[in-house]
């Protein structure tokens, strides 16, 4: 999962175990579990693991190998559950609500004048909580950091700390009653979310039936979202999606104006509704809703490509040229360029990229004859595509 330079798909995170609420709230409810050894990327997994290697061996010191583990997995259950009670459309996962589970935990501790175990100097206990405030504030807002299983993680673990901290005659007993305390409100807990979530489950199927090009029970299951939910932002998109696939464009539109509306920077209906304005002559609301995407950081292939279908629509054919090159779409890029010389035969800039895309098509002959009409001070210049 940290090899990858690039952020996983959802599709990829999905497959090792990251927890949706289709499929956790449906017939796989172990993606509570292992969402919490689910990581996307380097970057979120050193960060992790830094976490964990900065609080982790203290507070096992301080509490036992056993309690350590309950407390880690308790409070990974419990943010992801928090989760799907809130939020029970998104993707989750990470070690994120364990690991503040372990520092609610150790706070507890050093909070403690009378636990003799404790192995940091009570002076950190400050550090402790800036490092949690600065957390949980510096991600506020971001759609993309589960800050629910932070707290809920967090809260979890003062409470464990609480209690596994406090004097008993029979420290043994109190750990049993509380992890049988724990696995009851847990098991209670995610049946009530079950029954008032539940009804994101045939989203699950939806997806599957996409992925096998069943359209029609794909858009049958959407449909048994949209009648309790008819607001709902991803089955909005499921359907659009379908209908888009369908070649359906005027129903594709409806769906996905709702799921933007509930969402303005949702990545998936602005790119469908920017194949539904292209493919229905809408050339200026395509390429406004590509400056959308650009804004919000979404530029990968696919919208790259509508980005370079609505400037060749719009006439810009130099500027889609240069797209489809980078996009190694050699033979769009060589259709491009001709259109530009077609319209300015004289366009430098135009030979250029046809040159560079005759190349990169194998087609050398045709590149070596164009390039002896170019100036001298351009025959060795090397095309460089412009960037979206």
């Amino acid at each position: 999962m940290g090899l990858p330079s690039r952020i996983a798909s959802h599709y990829q995170l999905i497959a090792w175990g990251a927890s949706w609420g289709p499929l956790s709230l449906g017939a796989q409810p172990w993606r509570v579990l292992t969402a919490i050894f689910v990581h996307n990327g380097l970057a979120h997994l050193l960060a992790n693991l830094f976490f964990l290697w900065l609080v982790g061996k203290t507070t096992e010191r301080m509490i036992g190998s056993g309690a350590f583990a309950f407390v880690y997995l308790a409070s990974g259950i419990i943010g992801e559950t928090l989760t799907l009670a809130s939020f029970p459309e998104a993707l989750s996962c990470g070690a994120s609500g364990a690991l503040f589970g372990i520092t609610g935990t150790l706070i507890a501790c050093l909070l403690r004048k009378d636990f003799a175990a404790v192995s940091w100097p009570r002076t950190r206990l400050l550090f402790l909580g800036g490092i949690v405030a600065i957390s949980i504030y510096g991600a506020a807002g971001d759609r993309y950091v589960n800050n629910l299983a932070h707290l809920g993680g967090l809260i979890a673990g003062l409470c464990f700390g609480a209690v596994l901290t406090h004097k008993a005659s029979e420290p043994a007993r109190t750990r049993k009653v509380i992890f049988l305390t724990t696995v009851v409100v847990l098991l209670t807990t995610t049946l009530w979310i079950r029954y008032h979530n539940g009804y994101v489950v045939p989203l699950g199927f939806a997806a599957q039936a996409v992925a096998d090009n069943r359209l029609n029970d794909a858009e049958r299951y959407a449909d048994l979202v949209l009648q309790k939910h008819p607001s709902d932002e991803e089955a909005n998109v499921v359907l659009g999606d379908i209908y888009v696939r369908q070649e359906d464009y005027s129903r594709a539109e409806r769906p996905l104006q709702r799921a933007t509306a509930a969402d303005p920077n949702n990545r998936s209906a602005l790119y469908l509704l920017g194949v539904v304005y292209l493919r229905t002559g809408r050339v200026q609301d395509a390429l406004d809703i590509t400056t959308k995407l650009i804004q919000i950081g979404a530029v990968g292939v696919k919208e790259r490509e509508l980005f370079a279908d609505a400037v060749k629509a719009k006439g810009e054919f130099d500027l889609a040229g240069d797209q489809y090159l980078h996009l190694q779409r050699y033979d769009d890029a060589i259709d491009a360029f001709r259109a530009a010389l077609l319209r300015n035969p004289n366009d430098i800039r135009s030979k250029r990229g046809l040159v560079a895309a005759y190349r990169a098509n194998g087609m050398n002959p045709q590149a070596d004859a164009l390039e002896k009409t170019l100036p001298p001070d351009e025959k060795d210049s090397v095309r460089q595509p412009t960037q979206m």
